[in-house]
């Protein structure tokens, strides 16, 4: 269950030293409102951004600036209505932005609680997507951009030009893909998932309106890509991601994709009967390149029954190795690897 904005609360953007931060220990970010938070590794050494609830009696999101010990201080004030249901956000390096999904929520509903949590936000496409970009060095609000309407789980990667912010993301047309994510819907062995294809919006820092491009035409859902080393930079080239074979259209996500943003191709690794977790990025020491690599991830076999990890050179997305085990491990959304 994913919260979302209460009447009394606000959402805040807020960020975390985490230089000091040990094996083992535990941080409490407090009350977040989205899943996924912003590690920046680039312009300010190591601070997570994540969005949270504050405790303002007004409708709306807040900026905010925290450390370790919870402290937090607010920059800006992004007042809403009808909060719209967000998984992640974007930040670029000096700006952080919110793409508002026209799926919407009556607060009131959330409090009533009389239906389960997703069903009581609705689809109004009329409102189209509004993008909310701040500067995350004042807390200004730089500008709102106005989309088409659309959808997404998952931002990939953001930087700047001169002249605009570029921000990547796997988008969906419109919010269906949570109705197929109910059990009853993944049961059906004639299921069609709605594919996820990334996209890559231009927010131009004269202007307000947003506009994109498909990059390419592979289903693509939990994107990662070398994190560690391109986060906010304009010369990053791959993603990796989950997806679906199209000769084997029905069902869950049954391959590897990597796509070249550069020129829109993909490859793909692709096992019959098996079903691969989101794909873990692992840089070669002293690599060479962008893709200099491996993938790591998590597959079920349901022919046998079991589980396995696999390692697939990041490149070409041949397989290195992999290590069984006995059973099946259960499906989860993200992962991560740590040189400890």
């Amino acid at each position: 269950m994913e919260p979302a904005l209460k009447r009394g609360y606000n959402a805040a953007v807020s960020k975390a030293m985490v230089d000091d931060v040990e094996v083992g220990d535990v941080i409490i970010f407090g009350r977040p409102l989205c899943a996924h938070r912003v590690i920046d590794k680039v312009s300010l050494g190591g601070r997570t951004y994540f969005i949270q609830k504050g405790d303002n009696n007004f409708l709306g999101g807040v900026v905010s600036d925290s450390d370790v010990k919870g402290k937090i201080q607010r920059v800006a004030s992004l007042p809403v209505r009808q909060p719209a249901y967000l998984h992640s956000f974007g930040m670029s390096p000096n700006y952080i932005f919110l793409t508002e999904f026209p799926l919407v929520v009556n607060p009131i509903s959330l409090l009533l609680w009389l239906k389960p949590y997703i069903e009581n936000f609705k689809w109004k496409p009329g409102r189209g997507t509004p993008i909310y970009v701040v500067n995350r060095f004042t807390g200004e609000l730089v500008g709102k951009y106005q989309s088409d309407p659309f959808f997404a789980f998952h931002h990939v990667n953001a930087y700047e030009t001169d002249d605009e912010i570029v921000f990547d993301i796997v988008a969906y047309d419109d919010a269906s893909i949570l109705g197929a994510y109910y059990l009853d819907r993944l049961k059906d062995e004639n299921l069609e998932l709605p594919f996820g294809k990334l996209r890559r919006y231009h927010l131009p820092l004269r202007g307000n309106r947003a506009e994109y491009e498909v990059i390419s035409e592979a289903c693509m859902e939990l994107p990662v890509f070398d994190y560690a080393n391109y986060i906010g930079k304009d010369d990053y080239r791959y993603v990796y991601a989950v997806g679906i074979n199209p000769e084997y259209r029905q069902g869950f996500y049954n391959q590897i994709v990597k796509v070249d943003i550069l020129t829109g191709k993909d490859i793909t690794w692709f096992e019959e009967g098996t079903y691969p977790g989101e794909p873990v990025f692992v840089s070669r020491p002293d690599k060479e390149g962008e893709d200099d690599g491996v993938l790591l991830s998590v597959v079920l076999d349901a022919q046998k029954g079991n589980s396995f990890l696999v390692v697939l050179d990041a490149q070409d997305l041949t397989e290195i190795a992999r290590a069984e085990i006995p059973h099946a491990v259960l499906f989860g959304y993200h992962g991560a690897y740590f040189d400890i």
